[in-house]
């Protein structure tokens, strides 16, 4: 990576905790002093930074180029990027459902490029390996599941957005699971493999919680489930997004 190259990416970075901090602390402040407007919680500046971020993470994917670890990679990581923004659109100007159509597009690229090397990874994995693999599965489905059937139903009742959801989820269970295997897959550096694990799992969160938006009327339990998506997303936006670089030595 050049100079000026890492220059910028840095300065990219320092911006997205410079409005992370703006952002928390903007919508914390409003939540604990019993100011926030219920039925429009982020004010038009901390709403503006929210998307600002977003697309900052698809600008730092974007720039990549010949820095990634592998150029078949990057190219996947930039469509799931490219999606995400557009997903983000779409979610800005409450086009809701085509939104999550566009995200479960989005994590169908995260799918596919976390879970490279799958084949011969089955070949070979060992039984501690197999256990793991379940394991983590079965953890995924049980969160997920649990919470489709305990909160999202219940709230929702058998709508269309719920069907919605519910395809959405199986999008996002396989995503977290192909984020968490590609640790042990070995395609990726493994520097790289945990900054997908983490972040997709932080992706995972926030997404439940914007579930929880559509799921919840204007009030305090939704303003709290609003602000504390971004908490999540915004850690599940980034470090996805530098898992494309070439942070250590390439696996043989």
């Amino acid at each position: 990576m050049t100079a000026t190259k890492r220059a910028i990416v840095i300065t990219l970075l320092f911006v997205v905790l410079f409005l992370f901090g703006g952002y928390t602390t903007l919508d914390w402040y409003q939540f604990l002093t019993g100011t926030a407007d219920f039925a429009r919680p982020e004010i038009p500046y901390v709403r503006a930074t929210k998307v600002a971020v977003s697309f900052i993470s698809a600008i730092l994917v974007f720039l990549i180029g010949k820095d990634g670890f592998n150029r078949g990679d990057t190219k996947r990581l930039v469509l799931a990027y490219a999606a995400i923004a557009i997903g983000d659109i779409f979610l800005v100007f409450d086009i809701n459902m085509i939104g999550m159509l566009v995200f479960a597009v989005a994590h169908v690229f995260f799918i596919i490029r976390n879970g490279w090397g799958f084949r011969s990874y089955l070949a070979q994995k060992s039984a501690s390996n197999r256990t793991w693999d379940i394991l983590s599965a079965l953890l995924i489905l049980a969160i997920a599941g649990g919470a489709m059937a305990w909160f999202f139903l219940p709230a929702m009742g058998p709508s269309l957005m719920f069907y919605l959801l519910l395809v959405y989820s199986l999008f996002l269970g396989v995503s977290l699971w192909a984020a968490w295997a590609a640790v042990r897959i070995g395609f990726m550096p493994r520097a790289n493999a945990w900054l997908v694990a983490i972040g997709l799992s932080c992706f995972f969160v926030s997404d439940l919680l914007v579930g929880v938006h559509f799921a919840t009327q204007p009030g305090q339990f939704q303003t709290c489930a609003i602000y504390i998506t971004w908490l999540f997303y915004t850690p599940g936006l980034v470090l996805p997004a530098l898992s494309g670089y070439r942070l250590g030595r390439q696996p043989a």
